[in-house]
């Protein structure tokens, strides 16, 4: 995964758009993330490990699942 730091440009402000436009709105959702991504290189990051994970669960999958005790 791509390494993200707070050392980065602007990441100290990436926050802040949400803040201002939205107020205190965004808490009020029935169901809020457990960890909220700020950015696009935030969330590109997140779905190419979460790809990755999948393309080796799927490459394995059939030898995973034949080692199941029924």
């Amino acid at each position: 995964m791509p390494e993200c730091r707070a050392e980065s440009p602007g990441a100290e402000l990436r926050g802040v758009p949400l803040r201002r436009d939205q107020g205190a709105n965004w808490l009020k959702v029935s169901q809020p993330p457990l960890r909220l991504l700020l950015g696009t290189d935030a969330v590109d990051g997140l779905r190419e490990y979460h790809e990755s994970i999948l393309a080796e669960l799927t490459e394995w999958e059939e030898l995973s699942r034949s080692t199941a005790v029924s």
